[in-house]
C-alpha cells in the first residue's frame, strides 16, 4: 500500500510567501498554531462556517492556506470527507487523506476519522514529532473526538494510521487506554477549554466565552499546553474585518453516490461530509446572490 508522504501535493515542501487561514473550534485553532510554528507562515484569517471569513489584513495578496476547512480551491490541509460522487472534482492541492486515498463515498467508513492536527504531525514528521508523553498523546488523540474511529470501526483506522506513517506512535496509546479513559480525559479538557470559539462582533477579536472567568481559565489552559507541546497555542489578539460573507446551507442528506447534482459545485466555499450521508456546505455571497436549489435543506 502506497504511504501519505508519496501521494502529497509538493506545496508542502515548498517556502510559500503564504499566511494561514484557520477554522473556529480546537482542531482549527492547534492544527494553525502548529502549522505556523512549522513553516514560519502567520495566521491572518480565520473562517466561521455560518457567517464569514474574516482577516488580519484585509488587503493581504499572500496565499492562503486553509486549515480544517475542506476548500473547494486553493492550498489546505484538512481532515474532512469530500467525495459525494464519482464526478467529485477534488481539490488537488488539498492535503486531504481521504482524496488522496481515493476513498469513495460508497465506502465512508473507510475514512480518515482523526484530526487535523495529527494529519499535520504526520505531513511534517521529519521537521517536528509528536510529544514523547503518553498523557500528551492522549490529548491530541481526544482533539476532534479522533480516539472513537479505533473503537467505531479498528481494522479501517489502523489501516489510516498505517497510511500517515503515525502507527508506532500512537497505535500502543490506544491500546494501553480504555475508550472511557479518553472520554474521561476529554471531559476534563472541555472543562478547561471550550471546544469552539468566535468573533466578538463589537471588538473584533476572537475569544472563546463572553464570560471574563471562562475565557481566562481556557488562556491558561493554552499556556499550559504550549509549554507542553513546545509551540504557542493561543488565539490572534489583534482586530479582524469581514472579507467575504458565507452562509450555512445546513445539511441535505445524501443517501447514495450522485444525490448531489455537482454542476454547482463551483459555488461552495468549503464543505463537508458528516455521519456517513450529511452533506454540510457553506457558499460565498461574493459569488451568490440567492441560494441554488441543491443547497437548500428540505
Amino acid at each position: 500500500m502506497k504511504k501519505l508522504q508519496d501521494e502529497l501535493p509538493q506545496w508542502n515542501k515548498e517556502d510559500l510567501n503564504a499566511v494561514i487561514e484557520m477554522s473556529g473550534d480546537d482542531d482549527g485553532l492547534l492544527s494553525a498554531c502548529l502549522l505556523s510554528f512549522i513553516t514560519g507562515y502567520p495566521i491572518r484569517d480565520f473562517t466561521d462556517f455560518d457567517e464569514g471569513r474574516y482577516s488580519l489584513l484585509p488587503r493581504d495578496k499572500r496565499e492562503r492556506i486553509s486549515v480544517d476547512l475542506a476548500r473547494t480551491k486553493g492550498k489546505g490541509i484538512d481532515n474532512h470527507f469530500m467525495t459525494f460522487s464519482e464526478e467529485t472534482r477534488l481539490n488537488k492541492e488539498m492535503i486531504n487523506v481521504n482524496n488522496q486515498r481515493e476513498i469513495p463515498f460508497d465506502d465512508y467508513l473507510k475514512k480518515y476519522s482523526m484530526s487535523t492536527l495529527i494529519l499535520i504531525y504526520a505531513v511534517y514528521k521529519d521537521r517536528i514529532s509528536l510529544p514523547e508523553s503518553e498523557k500528551l498523546k492522549m490529548m491530541i488523540l481526544t482533539i476532534d473526538s479522533a480516539y472513537k474511529g479505533y473503537y467505531k470501526y479498528k481494522k479501517n483506522f489502523i489501516e489510516n494510521l498505517d497510511y500517515i506513517g503515525l502507527k508506532d506512535e500512537l497505535l500502543p496509546v490506544l491500546e494501553g487506554h480504555t475508550k472511557q479513559e479518553f472520554e474521561a480525559l476529554s471531559r476534563q479538557i472541555k472543562e478547561q477549554c471550550p471546544q469552539n470559539f468566535y468573533l466578538n462582533k463589537e471588538t473584533g477579536r476572537l475569544e472563546f466565552s463572553s464570560d471574563r472567568e471562562t475565557q481566562e481559565r481556557a488562556e491558561r489552559y493554552l499556556e499550559r499546553l504550549s509549554k507542553g507541546l513546545g509551540f504557542t497555542i493561543a488565539l490572534p489578539t489583534e482586530q479582524f474585518e469581514l472579507v467575504e460573507i458565507l452562509s450555512n446551507a445546513g445539511k441535505r442528506r445524501i443517501a447514495k453516490s450522485g444525490d448531489i447534482d455537482i454542476s454547482h459545485y463551483h459555488m461552495v466555499y468549503c464543505y463537508a461530509i458528516t455521519n456517513r450521508g450529511n452533506f454540510k456546505s457553506s457558499y460565498s455571497r461574493r459569488i451568490l446572490g440567492a441560494l441554488p436549489d441543491f443547497l437548500i435543506d428540505t
